[in-house]
């Protein structure tokens, strides 16, 4: 571009081809703020004694689960480009995804601040900011349903697990859990198969297939299995 071109340029012209080099500088600047305020009450000294007490292989299986978990994510984005029948190649759906969902569960607020690492490594491919932000609003909304079917489920199991905290006995919690578990399942699927849309000003919503609905779970409640795994 020519000296000449430049000059007629506006200040939001010649800011927006910086714009993504800043939005992630931001983020890494609130990622290591957030680590600092994180770890500010931790004792380095007391967590390498306590780690070297750990047996090696309880620690490489703690590694290993966590990335393990974070792998299982990337069905995640693998299902939402699916979902709005968009194809990209598999090593950056798993570079996009991994990077987004470390971000995001690091610094907080993971549609944003995932979303905007999704955004530098598939828009080089081609995707919107449409697309991206479908892709992490998907992610979103499968967590959430599949989290509480898999919690609820849980609960249905060991009911006792929240009995100091529910003024209710555990019978009860394990049939209004198997309750909400059957009611949730059999009204997502009944969404699916039916292909039910929703229009909001304008944008129209509609319910993923049945098979993508179950994959989805499946990548949900593998993740949540490995994480906890991770924590026991």
């Amino acid at each position: 571009m020519t000296d000449a071109s430049t000059a007629h340029l506006t200040p939001w012209q010649r800011v927006k081809p910086l714009l993504p080099y800043i939005v992630t500088a931001a983020l890494f600047g609130a990622g290591a703020f957030a680590l600092y305020r994180l770890l500010a009450p931790v004792d380095l000294r007391s967590v390498l004694t306590q780690a070297r007490a750990t047996p090696w292989h309880i620690l490489a299986l703690a590694v290993l689960t966590t990335f393990a978990s974070y792998a299982a994510l990337i069905g995640y984005d693998r299902s939402a480009l699916r979902y709005i029948g968009k194809d990209l190649p598999g090593p950056v759906v798993a570079l996009g995804s991994f990077l987004g969902y470390a971000f995001g569960n690091t610094i907080g607020a993971g549609p944003i601040t995932g979303g905007a690492v999704r955004y530098r490594v598939y828009s080089a491919l081609g995707l919107s900011t449409q697309d991206i932000a479908a892709i992490a609003a998907f992610a979103s909304v499968a967590f959430g349903f599949g989290a509480t079917i898999i919690g609820f489920g849980a609960l249905a199991i060991h009911p006792l697990a929240l009995g100091h905290l529910l003024p209710f006995g555990p019978g009860a919690i394990r049939y209004v859990s198997l309750a909400v578990v059957i009611v949730v399942t059999g009204l997502l699927f009944w969404i699916a198969f039916r292909r039910t849309e929703i229009t909001v000003r304008g944008v129209t919503l509609r319910a993923p297939t049945p098979g993508l609905m179950a994959a989805q779970f499946v990548f949900t409640a593998v993740d949540m299995l490995l994480a906890a795994t991770t924590l026991y």
